[in-house]
């Protein structure tokens, strides 16, 4: 395997995948993205399941996200059987909350397990919590046990390229944003990039207050928007249009910008929520009929990085 230092911020406008295929009795349907490139997504069980992208290489397959569960990745890798039977050489972990790291313990010892040194550092802290938004969308949350981790092999701190195959793949771990340490795939030679849960294609993006960083989240999207890239593939649903990126990226700013509005009107910082959020463009922004909805851990990062900022300005430190 070649590693060098390289990778580039990107995205996809309009997708044109070959025709979904449902995989066996699995819950997969399976899209035919590029030739030997395909993504499993299960669009019947998003709390149980998220998409994983699978690439064909010369000396095996390269999968990114392990699923949240070792119960859904053996879903997972019978379904991938049905698509190639090379074996799984390579397993990415894009960032640390369990709906990527979950499934990890269920894969092929012999695979490599690939991660941003930052994933790693969570992982290995058993006091860390990776549950992510995968504990409030069980069915009983407080009885959610985690599922055991797996501790990545191959840690990146700067970009790298795969370089046999098809197709140039790169890796590139993005310090700040959604999910600190997440890491980006990209095709760049067909324009292609998986961005996981930089995106949420169901309008219910989850901020997560350890690892979010609202407007490193922004600007990782607007300089993707900029590239105009031909796909761009989320960790669920269908690979979405640069207008969708856009439209996303808007309602985040939006977001920070009701939030600092409260501030400049004095609003109580135990209303500043509330009053970020009386707005009909709540609506048009967000899916608000989601169960269980999100939207409210957005507004609570937003303002925990405002009042840091205040805090900062009148000279209290962090």
């Amino acid at each position: 395997m070649c590693r060098h230092v390289a990778v580039i911020l990107v995205l996809l406008s309009t997708c044109q995948a070959g025709p979904a295929v449902q995989a066996g009795t699995d819950p997969f349907v399976v899209d035919t993205l590029l030739d030997g490139v395909w993504l499993f997504r299960a669009p019947g069980s998003p709390g149980s399941h998220t998409n994983s992208l699978v690439i064909e290489r010369d000396s095996g397959l390269l999968v990114v996200e392990a699923q949240p569960s070792p119960e859904s990745a053996s879903q997972l890798i019978r379904a991938i059987g049905s698509v190639s039977k090379k074996p799984i050489q390579y397993l990415v972990l894009s960032r640390s909350s369990v709906e990527s790291t979950g499934g990890a313990a269920a894969f092929p010892e012999t695979a490599l397990v690939i991660s941003s040194a930052v994933t790693h550092e969570v992982l290995a802290d058993e006091s860390r919590d990776i549950a992510g938004a995968a504990r409030l969308r069980a069915p009983d949350p407080a009885a959610w046990v985690a599922p055991p981790r797996v501790l990545p092999e191959l840690l990146l701190s700067s970009a790298v390229e795969l370089l046999d195959g098809k197709h140039r793949i790169r890796l590139m771990p993005i310090l700040r944003g959604h999910h600190a340490g997440f890491v980006m795939l990209s095709l760049e030679e067909e324009e292609f990039y998986y961005v996981g849960t930089m995106i949420s294609a169901e309008r219910n993006p989850y901020a997560d207050m350890e690892h979010s960083d609202m407007r490193a989240w922004v600007n990782s999207l607007n300089n993707l928007s900029m590239l105009r890239p031909r796909w761009i593939v989320p960790s669920s649903g269908e690979p979405i249009r640069t207008d969708q990126l856009r439209r996303f990226r808007d309602s985040l700013a939006w977001v920070i910008g009701q939030v600092e509005n409260a501030f400049i009107e004095r609003v109580e910082v135990d209303q500043v929520v509330s009053f970020a959020m009386d707005s009909p463009k709540l609506g048009e922004y967000f899916d608000l009929g989601a169960e269980p909805s999100f939207v409210n851990s957005l507004f609570e990062k937003a303002l925990e990085e405002s009042s840091q900022t205040a805090r900062k300005r009148a000279g209290g430190g962090p």
